[in-house]
């Protein structure tokens, strides 16, 4: 990700005009934390003392990652060299040393003064950070950090507040992280009152000089070729972990299922290497894989990553990829600033039952210009299914949970007004009067002016705006793969099995060759190896 997606983008706060107020989730702070009835300022102009007239010995190098400037930027959570101290009179109270200075994306100004970022660790069990001028400007002015529970600790002279709301960080095996949305970020010219919750994505981390590397890394390999219903995991764990413990589970991560890792009451592996990982596949769905590090006899803090895997595929094949020319952030009423219309190549399935409906899969994914590993969801797909059976009257469905890229205003919904008009209970030559349809001309889609929509539907009290304003959308197909024929749903008795090649495509069950196919019989969907 480099810096231009970011500070192109520009801070979001830019982007108010969407409702004319902040988005909800990153605003609550003023209202919640530093304001009274009034909303006026409620927080007093004291930190946390530096001790500058003690002494300080330096610990070394150690590392710090980001996730303070992820709240007003689209940057990722990177993590970067610190220079580490600890006050010689009080053990576990720790000072970074100009802690930007070595941040990956060069600042507009540099940091000509060395400033601190005091860390309380005395109570390994309730960390808390001192207000900070970081220094670091990229633009918009110099950026301060701070704790929830370092406010609390200024404000009352305790944390007993802080450790009441869960807001205290912890110290483990040299590791210091943070609850999420514990931490705080704002520009220095900013009220007292514009303070943001940060460390939204739970990254945000300390690691002490000479703390072990207790990192794991996952990543999915892929379907096992060759083998019935096996899906393949990289495990990469750092050299200081004694081991990992690794399990799979149908569904969204959970505590339950971390539980069960601790009690070893669950399906596990452990590992002592990285090294590939394999477990059954149970059908299409989401998975989530957990990998807890085991250092010195005990649990680390666990590393997972949720994905909804599409293995199978029934019902679907790809054909190739699509040229999308994006129509609906860039070209709505709702101007967003810093984000225009640009083309990109979107990966397209075609439904084997009905030819001419096609899907793209995540289209504002990885190829999106704008999106990174922050801003977009790689939990799940993300469909946006296009209805162009009939070459003159196409539209283009509802993208119910959202399209998956989120700017930081949540999720947006995205459809067209031939196919709301349709859901309204409005013919098809109703709507084509209406001149509502799109339409493919030599393997081109597009749609008339204003004829799509966009919702943010995380935002209390807003409808659907116009998209398309100036025609930009347009999705050229892959060549040749557009025959325009209306398709007819498969007609096959109840109960008979259906057999699809690992391309989701339908295959004969009667001159299956030998290999492995999926075989869908009611909702029952299995992978079957034909000898």
């Amino acid at each position: 990700m480099n810096l231009y997606k970011s500070i192109t983008f520009i801070v979001l706060c830019l982007c108010c005009q969407l409702v004319g107020a902040q988005p909800q989730r990153r605003a609550e702070v003023a209202s919640t934390l530093f304001g009274g009835a009034t909303g006026q300022p409620a927080m007093r102009a004291t930190v946390l003392n530096d001790e500058s007239d003690d002494e300080w010995t330096s610990l070394g190098t150690g590392r710090m990652r980001d996730d303070f400037f992820t709240t007003l930027y689209i940057v990722d959570c990177v993590e970067f060299d610190v220079e580490v101290e600890e006050n010689t009179s009080k053990p576990g109270l720790y000072r970074l040393v100009t802690p930007y200075r070595n941040y990956p994306y060069a600042p507009v100004n540099e940091i000509e003064q060395d400033n601190y970022m005091i860390v309380d660790a005395t109570d390994p069990d309730h960390v808390f950070l001192g207000r900070c001028k970081t220094g670091f400007d990229f633009g918009d002015g110099p950026i301060e950090v701070y704790s929830v529970a370092g406010y609390k600790y200024d404000q009352e002279g305790n944390l007993d507040g802080a450790i009441d709301d869960g807001a205290c960080g912890v110290l483990r095996n040299g590791h210091i992280t943070f609850p999420t949305a514990s931490l705080l970020v704002k520009y220095e010219t900013a009220p007292e009152d514009q303070w943001r919750f940060a460390n939204y994505n739970g990254q945000f981390r300390i690691k002490l000089p000479g703390a072990p590397n207790l990192d794991v890394n996952i990543t999915l390999a892929g379907f096992v070729e060759g083998e019935t219903d096996k899906v393949s995991f990289d495990i990469a764990m750092g050299d200081g972990c004694e081991k990992v413990r690794v399990a799979l589970f149908q569904g969204e991560a959970s505590n339950d299922s971390l539980r069960a890792m601790y009690d070893g009451t669950c399906n596990y592996q452990d590992i002592t290497s990285s090294r590939e990982v394999l477990f059954d596949y149970r059908g299409d769905g989401v998975y989530t894989i957990i990998a807890v590090p085991y250092y010195q006899g005990e649990p680390a803090k666990s590393a997972h990553k949720t994905q909804e895997l599409n293995y199978y595929n029934v019902g679907w094949k790809r054909i190739g990829q699509a040229t999308y020319s994006e129509g609906f952030i860039a070209d709505s009423e709702v101007p967003i600033s810093g984000i225009s219309t640009c083309t990109y190549q979107v990966d397209i399935e075609e439904s084997t039952d009905r030819p001419g409906y096609f899907r793209l899969v995540d289209p504002y994914g990885d190829n999106y210009i704008y999106s990174n590993s922050l801003s977009y969801d790689y939990t799940r797909h993300y469909y946006m299914e296009i209805d162009a059976t009939d070459p003159q009257c196409v539209s283009l469905k509802l993208m119910e949970d959202g399209c998956g890229y989120d700017m930081g205003y949540g999720r947006m919904q995205l459809w067209s007004r031939a196919d709301r008009a349709l859901g309204e209970g409005k013919t098809k030559d109703e709507v084509k009067e209406l001149g509502y349809f799109g339409k493919v001309e030599n393997e081109v889609i597009t749609f008339p002016t204003n004829m799509l929509l966009i919702r943010y539907i995380d935002i209390p009290n807003t409808g659907w705006y116009w998209a398309n304003l100036t025609n930009t959308f347009k999705l050229v197909l892959p060549e040749g793969s557009y025959t325009g024929i209306q398709g007819v749903e498969a007609d096959m008795p109840q109960g008979e099995p259906l057999y699809y090649n690992l391309q989701g495509c339908r295959v004969n069950a009667a001159t299956l060759t030998p290999g492995v196919y999926v075989k869908q019989q009611g909702s029952t969907v299995r992978k079957v190896m034909v000898k």
